[in-house]
């Protein structure tokens, strides 16, 4: 019989969970809130052994110990310290993001390409490179939402946009358009920079790897570029699959 673990990804906006059954997943659900009652249920419900907490807002320790109480092996709460199975060459592992960590994770356990630049767009846009089974680091900028409401807030006359409608061309012909494009050209931008780097530094093969909320947006971009990309819609979520089995194993 199949174990059965919970992941859990807890975001600036949003608490994202998946119950697996051995790699299979089982369920998923997302929360805005701090009502965690259908969360609990879930994984009582689906008798979930074992879970993985991973958060970028701070840990909300009343969760994790309801989890603690109610599963019988108990929630790993990911840390800089938590053993990972990825080395990471980073000057500032205490400062690095559980969430950067995990995408990077779930990216290799699915591509055999020697570097992989990770791209998760979400609240903050992150470009991480993994050489071989090492994460070496990366940007982070603004993400699509953030630039939008960025550009509204500090200036007296620009109107908040949102990338609900994406313009048919690469330059706008009103400010809404261009504003929109500057946007969205913007972070397709920072992504074919960063695949190129990472092209010009392999010595083997390479992959472009898109997750995150938005990657459903940044995928279609990237398609009108006819660039090659891997979209991987849960790779933090199987990244901290990954990292649960692995402490479990040592």
């Amino acid at each position: 019989m199949k174990k059965v673990r919970l992941a859990i990804d807890h975001g600036n906006t949003r608490l994202k969970a998946t119950v697996f059954s051995g790699d299979r997943e089982v369920e998923h659900l997302a929360l805005s809130g701090m009502d965690y009652d259908s969360l609990l249920e879930m994984a009582d419900r689906l008798k979930v052994q074992s879970a993985i907490y991973a958060s970028t807002a701070g840990v909300d320790t009343r969760l994790v110990e309801s989890l603690e109480r109610l599963l019988p092996e108990g929630c790993l709460v990911l840390t800089h310290s938590t053993p990972l199975p990825m080395e990471i060459d980073y000057a500032t592992p205490e400062t690095l993001g559980a969430d950067r960590i995990a995408a990077a994770v779930g990216a290799r356990d699915a591509c055999q390409q020697a570097h992989l630049l990770v791209v998760d767009a979400g609240t903050c846009v992150t470009l991480d490179v993994v050489k071989g089974n090492t994460f070496t680091g990366g940007n982070i900028s603004p993400g699509i939402a953030m630039r939008f409401k960025a550009m509204h807030d500090y200036s007296a006359a620009l109107p908040l946009e949102s990338a609900d409608e994406v313009p048919e061309n690469c330059f706008g012909n009103s400010t809404s358009t261009a504003l929109r494009c500057g946007v969205l050209q913007g972070i397709v931008g920072e992504v074919l920079l960063s695949y190129r780097l990472v092209a010009v530094q392999s010595t083997g093969s390479h992959q472009l790897v898109i997750t995150g909320g938005d990657a459903p947006l940044l995928c279609t971009l990237m398609d009108e570029l006819l660039l090659p990309y891997l979209r991987l819609d849960h790779a933090v979520m199987t990244g901290l699959l990954k990292i649960l089995q692995y402490n479990e194993r040592i």
